[in-house]
């Protein structure tokens, strides 16, 4: 079994220094079952569960009164809490912007607060999978998303930035409807973008099952060379992601 967690944060600032955490939202894939439901997570539905982490509904992360003398909202919990899923339920992370902005957002946070660093689980970008392999108008999740047949993103006013940094809880449950919708697009994004990438982190050797969907099934084989080595190329069936098999041939070359 290989699970992939897909996660998206929203934060007061885009410094870990300066602002904080005000919630985490994300959903767990088994890859391994993942083609059965892989045509209708293509158009945005049979979704897997998603889970909030939020300073609303953590332990200590909102008080009218003041936390430890640091202030309104504190994202202690929220950080430590999504690490423990990361370290618990995690074979491969999967978020949008995720390895230049939140992975790095949630590591300043826990060392703020002196909390253990996430395992070295491997990771994929969605917006680093589209600008190697694709050549859109942006890159952005509305605009890959829309291009897919359409988004679920909402918008949101500077406004509501600013009056949930100050504590207003009807911005802060704003914010945490909007990351919930972030992960149904990207949800959809990793189903479409995955099987084109090359560089697609598999958690584990080829073994019959197709590593982005699980899929038993393959349609073509073919043989593909390098300066090294011949190896057999299998396509999935469901997918079309195409998985690199069995070394056939080495070639060693002599000096």
């Amino acid at each position: 079994m290989s699970r992939v967690l897909l996660y998206d944060i929203e934060a007061s600032n885009l410094s870990g220094s300066m602002g904080y955490v005000f919630s985490i939202a994300y959903a767990i894939i088994d890859t391994d079952k993942l083609h059965k439901n892989w045509k209708k997570m293509k158009r945005g539905k049979g979704l897997p569960k998603i889970h909030l982490i939020s300073v609303l509904n953590t332990k200590g992360g909102y008080d009218l009164k003041k936390i430890n003398g640091r202030g309104l909202i504190s994202d202690k919990e929220v950080i430590k809490k999504f690490a423990e899923v990361v370290t618990n339920e995690a074979d491969l992370i999967c978020g949008h912007y995720a390895i230049c902005f939140d992975h790095k957002m949630i590591n300043a946070r826990a060392m703020r607060y002196g909390v253990k660093p996430m395992p070295n689980v491997k990771q994929y970008d969605t917006w680093l999978s589209a600008r190697k392999n694709h050549k859109l108008h942006s890159n952005r999740a509305d605009a890959i998303t829309e291009f897919l047949g359409g988004t679920e993103k909402t918008r949101l006013k500077p406004e509501r930035w600013v009056k949930a940094s100050m504590g207003h809880i009807p911005s802060i449950k704003y914010i945490e409807h909007h990351n919930i919708k972030d992960i149904v697009d990207l949800v959809k994004m990793f189903v479409n973008l995955a099987p084109y990438d090359p560089k697609f982190p598999a958690t584990q050797v080829f073994r019959g099952k197709c590593p982005v969907c699980g899929c038993d099934k393959f349609k073509k084989m073919r043989f593909l060379s390098s300066s090294r080595e011949t190896y057999k190329s299998h396509q999935c069936s469901n997918c079309g992601k195409w998985v690199k098999g069995n070394r056939v041939e080495s070639f060693v070359h002599k000096m």
